[in-house]
C-alpha cells in the first residue's frame, strides 16, 4: 500500500527541496509544483495560495488521490507509475522523456528511502 503523505514529501524534495515559494517555468506554484489547471481541478481557491504548505498539502493529496483513481489496479500501488502520471499525465500520447524517467525515479527512490528510515 502506498504511504500517500511520504509520496508526496518525496515528490516536494524532488520537486522544489521542499521550498513553498518556488514558481516554475510554465507558472507552476508551491513545494509540489502544481500548474493553475491542476489546481482548479482541485480547489476553488485562488492558486497563488500554492505557496501555503497547509493548502498546497491538501490540494497535492487530492490530486495524487484522483491520479490514483484513475490508473489501473496494478499501478495505482506503484509509485513509479503514480509519480509517472504526476509529472506526464494520465494521458500521454508518447513515452515519456528521459527527464521525465529521471524524475520518476529520483521520486521513488526518495520514497524507498524514507520507507527505510520509517521517516513519514
Amino acid at each position: 500500500m502506498i504511504k500517500i503523505n511520504t509520496l508526496l514529501l518525496a515528490i516536494s524534495l524532488v520537486e522544489t527541496g521542499g521550498q513553498d515559494s518556488l514558481i516554475g517555468k510554465a507558472g507552476e506554484r508551491g513545494r509540489y509544483q502544481i500548474s493553475a489547471r491542476t489546481w482548479r481541478q482541485h480547489s476553488k481557491a485562488p492558486h497563488k495560495l500554492a505557496s501555503d504548505p497547509v493548502v498546497s498539502k491538501w490540494v497535492a493529496r487530492r490530486h495524487l488521490e484522483w491520479i490514483s483513481g484513475h490508473l489501473p489496479p496494478l499501478q495505482r500501488q506503484d509509485p513509479f507509475f503514480i509519480t509517472l502520471a504526476w509529472n506526464a499525465g494520465l494521458k500521454r500520447k508518447r513515452p515519456p522523456s528521459p527527464a521525465c524517467l529521471d524524475y520518476c525515479h529520483r521520486v521513488v527512490n526518495t520514497y524507498e528511502r524514507m520507507l527505510e528510515l520509517k521517516l513519514p
